[in-house]
């Protein structure tokens, strides 16, 4: 059971486990909806901030914002400067010329400076609960609209561009076993590759344009970038590759037009980032299949729920190809997902989703793959296939619940080539 008593203002009070439910984080230079996230503050420093609820143990003090909306810098693991505003002071300036009657909330580097909001009182058994939720699964504090903080030195904001450098790199370890046929066709690998390897070191930029409806933009290069797909052959990731470089331009409030040089909307496997897969690498069909970006137009955009969304593209990549656009293949590619259920606090979702990749194949078709280990050479090659066109269908499923994450997905793959008997590929994966 759960009830609610009011906290006096508190001045200069600082909480070693300070949870705030049910509160707005405002962006003021999108138009996208505000998000409804809980935060926890641990020891006067951001700790987490989700979409789930975070449960309270112990001696947590956990205060309900009451869907309120928060204005004020959220960095990770640094002492936290923002106040809630009982109003939306986007939707209402006037919030904002007089915010005294408004502030139910604020902190000043982790100090309390106002409290009028209502604390919860835990019921017995919640302290002594385990957590049902994974925090992991949403986006870390500095990808959050209220998280660019212009004084550090690799962001910055200006009239007319914001943005933040992001640089990465991934560091893997191999451990090699073979058998004699594995020795027998491709040399024992354990000589040369059995080590610590960099797998790439990424690095690039992401930001605003700040129009009216601002626009997003990002673009990130690698040196070494083991980013494979069918287009990535081994003899050209020790060099740099220029990975992405794309604009998303909103058409609307719940469509957005995305150009340049991008991930195709299909796969979730091949979608996703690599912090973000359920494995350890990408299943090898996705490799083999599709590439890992491709020039060109996508169309995306969901229902005002959100529970259904839906994407369109249309892909030709002469540019980066070096052939002019009618010799070069297009290909056009469609995705639709849906959620037919997800739980009053989005801790349990069960995901469906179906997309179709048709490519007329003007320039031939080969499909590759390497093991699913770091820079390993290609265990499976078709060689260029002379095609006419091909048909690739791809299938998901998914259901989460808390820290457990069930996905699968299955890839079929038509290939029309008559010379070689119209051969069909297929490939799934279960994690």
């Amino acid at each position: 059971m759960i009830f609610t008593l009011l906290v006096m203002p508190v001045q200069g009070a600082e909480t070693q486990d300070l949870i705030i439910r049910n509160v707005h984080i405002l962006n003021p230079s999108s138009s996208a909806p505000a998000e409804l996230v809980s935060l926890r503050i641990r020891d006067g420093v951001l700790d987490v901030v989700s979409k789930d609820q975070i449960n309270g143990h112990g001696d947590s003090m956990v205060l309900d914002a009451s869907n309120g909306f928060l204005l004020g810098k959220l960095e990770p693991d640094s002492a936290p400067k923002f106040m809630i505003l009982n109003e939306d002071p986007v939707a209402d300036l006037n919030v904002l010329l007089d915010t005294e009657p408004h502030v139910v909330f604020a902190i000043d580097d982790g100090i309390i400076v106002v409290n009028k909001l209502s604390e919860e009182i835990l019921a017995p058994a919640e302290p002594d609960a385990k957590e049902a939720k994974w925090l992991a699964y949403d986006p870390p504090p500095f990808a959050l609209p209220g998280s660019i903080d212009s004084d550090h030195w690799n962001s910055w904001q200006s009239k007319w561009v914001n943005g933040v450098f992001i640089s990465a790199i991934a560091i893997d370890r191999q451990f090699i076993s073979q058998d004699d046929a594995s020795i027998a066709q491709f040399g024992d690998l354990t000589v040369e590759r059995e080590r610590g390897t960099i797998r790439g070191w990424r690095f690039g930029a992401a930001g605003t344009i700040n129009f009216d409806r601002p626009w997003v933009y990002s673009f990130a290069g690698a040196w070494k970038a083991f980013d494979r797909g069918f287009d990535t052959v081994e003899s050209n990731t020790e060099a740099f590759s220029l990975l992405e470089y794309l604009v998303d331009i909103p058409l609307g409030d719940r469509t957005i037009l995305r150009l340049g040089n991008q991930k195709e909307p299909i796969n979730m496997d091949r979608s996703m980032t690599m912090t973000q897969l359920a494995s350890h690498e990408r299943y090898s069909a996705a490799d083999a299949m599709l590439p890992s970006r491709n020039f060109g137009a996508t169309l995306y955009g969901s229902t005002e729920s959100q529970r259904v969304s839906w994407a369109a593209g249309v892909f030709n990549n002469w540019l980066n190809g070096g052939e002019s656009l009618g010799e070069a293949a297009t290909q056009t590619i469609g995705r639709v997902t849906w959620l037919p259920y997800l739980s009053e606090n989005e801790s349990e979702m069960f995901h469906l989703g179906f997309g179709v990749r048709h490519t007329n194949a003007k320039q031939g078709l080969s499909y590759g793959s390497q093991p699913e280990v770091g820079d390993m050479p290609r265990f499976v090659d078709t060689g260029l296939i002379d095609a006419d066109s091909s048909t690739l269908l791809n299938w998901e499923i998914g259901w989460r619940r808390g820290p457990v994450w069930l996905m699968a997905e299955y890839t079929d793959n038509r290939v029309d080539a008559p010379d070689v008997g119209n051969p069909n590929f297929t490939g799934y994966h279960i994690s």
